[in-house]
């Protein structure tokens, strides 16, 4: 194995991606909790490669690179965006406008 601390490193980052769970499901934080649950489940992926790959080439679960691949490649970035929208609304001084509809209520009389 190249990096023989790999498993060690993504099993304490698992565990301590899911240490704050308990906080963020009491104050319904949807989009920091997809993010703690995609962060671990990268961390559990990681994990679980280096002990199917370790000193080994050989394909043993093809279909198991093609779940890790997707799973990889778009869920990340959809919990951050979600994060950052969050994010905004709760710090922002007033609320952002929301989209009302294609016509926007006119208050002028016709």
């Amino acid at each position: 194995m190249l990096h023989p601390d790999y498993p060690f490193w993504s099993f304490v980052g698992l565990l301590a991606v899911l240490l704050p769970i308990p906080w963020h499901w009491r104050a319904r934080n949807i989009a920091t909790l997809s993010l703690i649950f995609w962060s671990g489940l990268t961390n559990l992926i990681i994990f679980l490669n280096t002990q199917i790959w370790a000193d080994n080439y050989r394909d043993v679960s093809p279909v198991w690179c093609d779940i890790s691949k997707s799973l990889f490649r778009f869920e990340a970035p959809r919990c951050g965006t979600t994060l950052m929208d969050s994010f905004r609304w709760s710090t922002a001084p007033h609320p952002p406008l929301r989209y009302t509809g294609v016509f926007p209520r006119s208050n002028a009389q016709t």
